[in-house]
């Protein structure tokens, strides 16, 4: 479990050895830029940062951490907008004391960090609850409805438990099939002939969880998976990476009921991710940024805070 305080904030910052920081004459309260009129403040930028690297934050640094905030606060006002995203302490507070597994790496990464403030785990924090609410919101909107996503793309929302051994040609995979149909062990053979020592045993991913494949398997692979029976080496199948013999041992496909109650659990990260990227550029466009002209100016084509020109 991961705990990471949200209220220790600094209120001034000093001179950097190489310069004084852009935010060195800046009240501690005073705006730093606006989003759609809601307002950046220096307090805000300096929490990014831990006491002592904030500091002697160079500008560059602030910009940085400006720009990072600017992205945040434009994701949560489109999603406000178009969804009526709203969160609450409490919500963000749970979610910086336990963090789902699919963020655990990042939130034990940014508690790791001695020069991390507690600014960038409450900005994380906000972000990824926006997210988890956005992304299944777009995902009915694209197809219709989670029975849809089940019924016509179960792919996208499946799990399963794959092991492969890979060969150069067809011929050898056929040996290899009739080698494991013999009797012979699927982890013994995998490690005598495949060309994947990457994976152990020719198991994908860790032995111990299901594969969510679709980010890290190519269509061919995956269109095998869903057609392979279980418990039963298949083959070969033909990729860009040579020919497989496959097993499955376990295929799961989640319920309506199991969608709508956690969707983002069971949607390949992949998907999430095709989902929230159009949407946040979108909303990073759309989204009317304003900087002060002593930080710096908002660049529209590379969406930073740049120096003043």
């Amino acid at each position: 479990m991961v705990k990471i305080g949200r209220h220790r904030v600094r209120l001034a910052v000093a001179a950097a050895a190489a310069g004084a920081t852009i935010v060195s004459g800046c009240a501690a309260g005073s705006r730093l830029a606006t989003v759609d009129g809601v307002g950046i403040t220096q307090t805000d930028v300096l929490a990014m940062s831990s006491e002592q690297a904030g500091a002697t934050a160079p500008a560059a640094d602030v910009r940085r951490s400006l720009t990072t905030l600017i992205l945040e606060q434009a994701v949560a006002v489109a999603a406000a907008k178009q969804f009526g995203t709203v969160l609450s302490d409490d919500q963000v507070e749970a979610r910086l004391a336990d963090p789902p597994p699919r963020y655990l790496s990042l939130f034990e990464q940014i508690a790791a960090d001695p020069a991390v403030g507690p600014g960038l785990a409450d900005l994380n924090a906000r972000f990824t609850l926006v997210r988890d609410d956005v992304i299944p919101r777009l995902l009915v909107e694209q197809r219709g409805s989670y029975q849809a996503v089940i019924s016509e793309t179960p792919e996208l929302v499946m799990r399963a438990c794959v092991s492969h051994i890979l060969v150069a040609t067809a011929e050898e995979a056929d040996t290899v099939l009739d080698r494991l149909i013999a009797g012979e062990d699927f982890a013994t053979v995998a490690t005598q002939v495949s060309l994947d020592q990457q994976s152990p045993g020719g198991v994908l991913g860790q032995p111990d969880t299901c594969l969510v494949h679709h980010g890290q398997l190519g269509t061919e692979f995956v269109a095998g998976v869903m057609a392979a029976p279980l418990q039963v080496p298949t083959g070969p199948l033909a990729t860009s990476f040579g020919f497989h013999v496959i097993q499955v041992d376990e295929r799961v496909i989640p319920t309506v009921a199991e969608m709508t109650a956690d969707p983002m659990t069971h949607l390949d990260p992949a998907t999430a991710n095709e989902l929230m990227g159009p949407w946040f550029g979108a909303a990073v466009t759309d989204a009317d940024i304003d900087v002060r002209s002593s930080v710096g100016e908002w660049s529209a084509e590379s969406s930073t805070v740049v120096a003043g020109s």
